[in-house]
């Protein structure tokens, strides 16, 4: 026997101009629930979960909700579902997990997260719970770790956005146009490029390989202000190519100071290297590529090319200009603003 009908309150009119402004499906369909029984669309629950192809314990659970706390409290998706742990986090404990999470080593997982704060704050929090709250508060979520050399020296990394805008302040005082850019080299080849594919529970994603091992590499040089970027491609990694890398750069710029950010490759130091006039060479602290923004194209550049497939060097070399040609100075700008090398520039003005 089907359960009576609860009084609705609200008019046709009311609900329709609810259902008409309310932007969450969720809470449309709960409105629409509402709506099929003040219309007489619908006559009984079992009417009510035929149209909205819902079970008819879970329109008796809306129905429940709405005689209790009315039609906002029907629409309030965030009560209680009484489920057992901690719900939310107190102020403090929000604070450290906040600060736990700004650091670069994280957490092993949610289990470990869970751990910690049973471990370190005496709290047992709800799983789901504790994941909304990471992913949607904080914004994080798990990432395969850059790998970081034991020679690394942190202290000399802290220090070195410091140590670029006193240069830029001491080059600045010639009167020169000056401007600044991180520079590297990435190499790109047959080898297919591996990255993490989404695939059900349980099923180990695969990737085809052809063990081919032919390559191109791409120098580049970017100005994280502007986005604008000068890219060219050579046949091999050495002194020879950056030499040419570094005229042919030199004359397209040549009408300002350029300051050009790079990491200590023998091949950047070798004596016979000829430094163009109207270029500044500032090497990074050694093991930090963190510091130059110019990784973060490469890596954007080889996501594209992961989900492609070339047989020959021309078509790898077709396909990297296609992707290159698709990003426009906003896009490298968004990329690769360092803000430490904008701070150092607008330190200057």
């Amino acid at each position: 026997m089907n359960k009576a009908l609860p009084p609705i309150k609200e008019s046709v009119a009311e609900l329709e101009d609810r259902l008409r402004r309310q932007p969450d499906p969720r809470c449309k369909e709960r409105l629409q629930l509402l709506l099929f029984i003040q219309n007489r669309q619908a006559h009984s629950r079992k009417d009510a979960a035929r149209l909205l192809g819902r079970s008819r314990n879970t329109i008796g659970r809306w129905f429940c909700q709405y005689q209790q706390d009315g039609l906002d409290g029907l629409l309030d998706l965030y009560q209680p579902t009484g489920q057992t742990g901690q719900r939310t986090l107190p102020d403090e404990v929000y604070e450290a997990l906040k600060t736990k999470l700004d650091q670069a080593e994280g957490f092993g997982g949610y289990l470990h997260l869970l751990g910690w704060l049973q471990a370190e704050h005496k709290l047992v929090v709800n799983y789901e719970t504790l994941r909304k709250l990471v992913r949607r508060e904080f914004g994080a979520k798990l990432k395969v770790p850059r790998p970081v050399h034991e020679k690394k020296n942190t202290e000399r990394a802290g220090a070195f956005p410091g140590e670029l805008a006193a240069l830029l302040a001491i080059i600045a005082v010639g009167g020169l146009a000056l401007r600044l850019f991180a520079c590297d080299e990435s190499r790109f080849g047959l080898l297919p490029i591996k990255r993490r594919r989404l695939t059900s529970r349980g099923v180990k994603p695969v990737q085809r390989f052809r063990w081919r091992f032919e390559y191109c590499y791409l120098y580049g040089a970017v100005e994280p202000r502007t986005g604008e970027s000068f890219l060219l491609e050579m046949p091999s990694l050495n002194s020879l190519c950056f030499q040419v890398f570094l005229d042919e750069f030199a004359r397209v710029y040549s009408e300002s100071l350029n300051v050009v950010v790079l990491d200590n490759g023998s091949f950047h130091k070798a004596q016979y290297l000829i430094v163009p006039e109207n270029v500044i060479l500032v090497f990074l602290p050694p093991y930090c590529p963190e510091l130059n923004p110019i990784e973060r194209l490469w890596q954007d550049v080889k996501d594209q090319l992961a989900l492609c497939r070339t047989e020959t060097m021309e078509a790898l070399q077709g396909a990297l200009s296609q992707v290159l040609r698709g990003y426009s100075e906003t896009m490298v700008a968004s990329l690769c603003g360092s803000a430490y090398m904008l701070n150092a520039l607008n330190a200057l003005s």
